[in-house]
Order: C-alpha cells, then structure tokens, then sequence
C-alpha cells in the first residue's frame, strides 16, 4: 500500500480512494481498530504518515471474491516496477 500512496504523491494526486480486501487493514486506518502487532506497527505508520500528506483519503473493504482482477492488476504493477 505504501508503495500505492508514493506512486499518488508522485502524480499530484490530492485525494486517494484506498480498497483492499483485508476487513482488518482498512479498520486499523479508519482508526475503528489499534495496529497491536509490534512489526506491523511501523508499517502501519508510514501509511499514516503517507496518507497524512494528501488533502483527503477514504478507506473501504472488498471482499476477496470481488476483488481478484484489481489483484491481478496491483501485482502487474508491482512486477513492472521492479524491472
């Protein structure tokens, strides 16, 4: 997600429109839920911090089963940038 929000920084971007299908991730944003996990901790405030740098963000769950072709897409992103 980081890498997402670097990418929108990147472009200007203002505002970001974040869905995920992980129900629990988008809670911890939200602030609806506390990041507990020590290691997550640190990632969990870089993406506060990133989100921090826009104008406005909203954050929503997709269920996995509704969500597999923006998988496949993140993922070709994410291999096109590491050539």
């Amino acid at each position: 997600m980081a890498l997402a929000l670097e990418e929108a920084l990147l472009v200007k971007a203002t505002h970001v429109d974040l869905r995920m299908d992980s129900q629990l991730v988008a809670r911890q944003i939200s602030g609806q839920y506390r990041v507990k996990h020590p290691d997550l901790q640190p990632i969990h405030a870089r993406v506060m911090g990133l989100l921090s740098r826009f104008a406005g963000y909203t954050v929503g769950h997709v269920p996995r089963e509704l969500n597999k072709e923006a998988d496949r897409l993140s993922n070709v992103a994410i291999d096109q940038r590491s050539e």
